[in-house]
């Protein structure tokens, strides 16, 4: 389908209704279709749905709309620079020599699991659809796709890199072998196929290497090198390498630094982000967001892949004691599970962090690399530490029982608190994203 066939700059004319933050939250959100039934499927099917669904949703919290609005900008920048009307793009790609943009590089980091990889795949939604644009009556439609998306594989070279972008651009068959020929080949077929964005994920895989800083730093440069805006996530290992590279490096790539952090314990966001996942199973998660917010922050150090990972380890569990609900202690009890102890010792140590707000010296690689950010957020570091010493009190306490009277503490504490709300019907979660949505 071709559009803006009247515009005399219709990559710019594009872009023209994504402008509302309104706009923004309605398509980087993502609400699975609830899933119904699941006790009626095998544990290991049901397990693979939730986990499928648990990764296609995306909760956009203000910081997410307000980082995808900094992107949205600097694409419609790129935009105007690099399209100025249908005869200079005819002329430009006869040519030979695309306009270059100016936009420099965004890199976005944050604690693994806070969401860059779900935050880029927002990019690609936030954009007009793919089309055809109509140039002249000499020539066929251009495609418009707007923008690329590239993962990083574990060992990856600049060629592999190149050539996975010359098949998004459709015409693989026609690309050259070379590097340097390939790198041309792909500037022009980004200029002609209208691509406003590059976004690259997964560069973690490079953090690991003995030559990171140089690896990375040659990738990022030939992409920034073909001319559209470019957004790369990054972890806080690798941001780092590249803080070691020489200043004309640095600036080239670090200019625009911007760090995707932690909700708030009490923030609308982090209630928000737990009902939207309790929506996705509604008969599974009997979990009251208001009331079970804190806990489930302390549970999850308030990353949203680590609580994703929580909510399905509760539920293999109770489905293996033939159990169809998961409430806020089958939570409790996943966190002290064997497959969660990798992630548990980070959230633990990020507790740690957020008592004595010092670095973390055993893994380094959960300090932030900017200097002016800050490792925890503000309620939340209260609350950790309120909760430590509520939880130092409590062993004090339990030291001084006899073993009758721990184990009828234990068993007091395995049972259901009552809730003095009413109590939530299959769609009751569902209504409530949906208030959330409306109050944006």
């Amino acid at each position: 389908m071709s559009s803006c066939g009247d515009s005399d700059n219709p990559w710019v004319e594009h872009l023209t209704y994504c402008d509302t933050r309104k706009y923004l939250y309605e398509r980087a959100t993502v609400i699975p279709k609830p899933l119904r039934d699941l006790t009626k499927s095998p544990a290991d099917v049901a397990i693979a749905q939730l986990e499928r669904a648990f990764e296609q949703s995306f909760y956009a919290s203000e910081q997410a709309v307000s980082l995808l609005e900094t992107i949205l900008a600097m694409v419609r920048r790129g935009a105007a620079t690099r399209y100025t009307n249908k005869q200079e793009f005819i002329r430009a790609l006869y040519s030979g020599e695309p306009p270059k943009g100016s936009a420099e590089p965004l890199c976005l980091t944050g604690l693994a699991g806070t969401g860059k990889s779900k935050l880029l795949a927002a990019c690609g939604r936030i954009l007009p659809p793919q089309s055809d644009i109509e140039v002249d009556d000499h020539h066929s439609p251009f495609p418009f796709q707007n923008a690329w998306h590239l993962l990083i594989s574990a060992s990856p070279t600049l060629k592999s890199i190149l050539t996975e972008l010359a098949r998004q651009s459709g015409q693989a068959n026609l690309a050259p072998r070379t590097a340097e020929r390939l790198q041309h080949f792909i500037e022009r077929a980004a200029y002609r196929n209208g691509v406003l964005l590059l976004t690259v994920d997964e560069f973690q895989y490079l953090s690991h290497s003995a030559n990171a800083n140089t690896l990375s730093t040659k990738f990022l440069l030939a992409l920034r090198g073909i001319g559209c805006p470019l957004v790369y996530a990054a972890n806080y290992s690798l941001v780092r390498q590249l803080q070691k590279r020489n200043q004309e490096d640095r600036q080239r790539l670090l200019n625009h630094v911007y760090l995707l952090e932690r909700e708030d314990i009490d923030s609308a966001d982090w209630q928000g982000l737990i009902e939207s996942y309790c929506a996705i199973a509604p008969e599974v998660f009997r979990i009251d967001a208001a009331r079970d917010a804190s806990d489930l922050w302390h549970l999850s150090g308030g990353l949203p892949r680590m609580l994703r990972r929580l909510m399905i380890t509760a539920y293999q569990k109770a489905r293996s004691h033939d159990q169809s609900a998961v409430k806020l202690h089958d939570i409790k009890e996943a966190f002290k599970s064997n497959s969660f102890s990798v992630m548990r010792e980070d959230i633990q140590l990020l507790a740690g962090q957020a008592i004595d707000g010092q670095d973390i010296t055993r893994h380094p690689d959960l300090n932030p690399p900017i200097k002016s950010a800050q490792k925890t957020p503000p309620n939340a570091r209260a609350a950790t530490i309120d909760n430590e010493n509520q939880k130092n009190a409590e062993a004090v306490q339990m030291s001084s029982l006899t073993v009758a009277e721990r184990k009828a503490v234990e068993q007091s504490r395995k049972a259901p608190k009552k809730s003095l709300r009413r109590q939530e019907s299959d769609d009751d979660l569902l209504n409530n994203l949906r208030e959330f949505k409306a109050r944006q």
